[in-house]
């Protein structure tokens, strides 16, 4: 059963009702000796709350060694590469990794 649009001044069935028909709110009262809907008043919609972006806080940078080079770090680098490969692929002998020295002089050395 589909509802009639709500009119002012129409006749409404239970005081105190309360109905909202596109954007309006609508009140039945007591007018003599009807119930009937009194004027509607706009509803107002909430505007979104507007939650304020938090400022990022600067990261402070300690090096955990000092006591390391470029050969330390990229020998250690491989070993992780190289536990990390054997854990997915097992111990393999049919694969071979070789590094080679640095030979193309645009390239950043450790």
């Amino acid at each position: 059963m589909v509802e009639a649009a709500v009119k002012p001044g129409s006749a409404c069935k239970k005081l105190g009702q309360v109905k909202k028909s596109a954007g309006i709110k609508y009140t039945c009262i007591k007018s003599g000796k009807k119930q009937v809907w009194k004027k509607g008043t706009a509803i107002k919609s909430a505007a979104p709350a507007i939650t304020p972006t938090p400022k990022p806080t600067p990261l402070k940078f300690e090096a955990w060694s000092t006591e390391i080079n470029s050969k330390i770090l990229s020998d250690q680098a491989q070993q992780y590469f190289l536990d990390w490969a054997r854990d997915r692929i097992g111990n393999q002998s049919n694969h071979l990794q070789i590094v080679q020295e640095n030979k193309h002089s645009s390239r950043v050395s450790i």
